[in-house]
């Protein structure tokens, strides 16, 4: 059964060169993609009738510790992985002073984002199925009597690029 899992899951990823020429060519910095985007890719891609919205992504992308989120630095990349090539980072005062800025992934951050997902989602449904969970669809987990369960974080290690 795990070996199926782990077929499906690299066959999925096959699919990550084509998405990667889809976000160059949707993108409006060269290689780069929106985080929006992004989202919107994998859930055609991937997850098979489900979806992912941008702000779901940002918190996957929290808590694994990939993006920022005190207050005031809230979904900036950590420097380590603008440093890998996952990210380009930039920073614009309006007219007005305030300070903007603009977070988008590249090829490179594309790649290990869906494939770090994928996983995710993988070891989420596993630990469904020893806790018994007949529903688990985005945030609303159930058991076979329609109580929430709260699911534990799972955070996914680092792979070397």
């Amino acid at each position: 059964m795990l070996q199926g899992q782990i077929d499906m899951l690299e066959q999925r990823l096959e699919k990550t060169q084509d998405i990667v020429d889809f976000a160059n060519v949707v993108s409006t910095d060269k290689g780069t993609v929106a985080m929006d985007e992004l989202a919107k890719m994998i859930s055609d891609d991937f997850l098979n009738g489900e979806t992912i919205g941008r702000n779901t992504l940002y918190e996957f992308l929290r808590d694994q510790d990939i993006l920022m989120s005190s207050p005031s630095k809230k979904n900036r990349p950590y420097q380590r992985y603008i440093d890998k090539g996952w990210f380009t980072y930039s920073e614009t005062v309006t007219p007005k002073g305030n300070v903007t800025y603009v977070v988008r992934v590249t090829q490179k951050g594309t790649k290990h984002i869906i494939k770090r997902y994928l996983k995710y989602l993988s070891k989420k449904q596993d630990l469904a199925n020893e806790l018994g969970i007949v529903n688990l669809r985005k945030n609303k987990t159930c058991d076979e009597d329609g109580f929430v369960i709260l699911m534990p974080k799972i955070h996914m290690p680092d792979e070397e690029d």
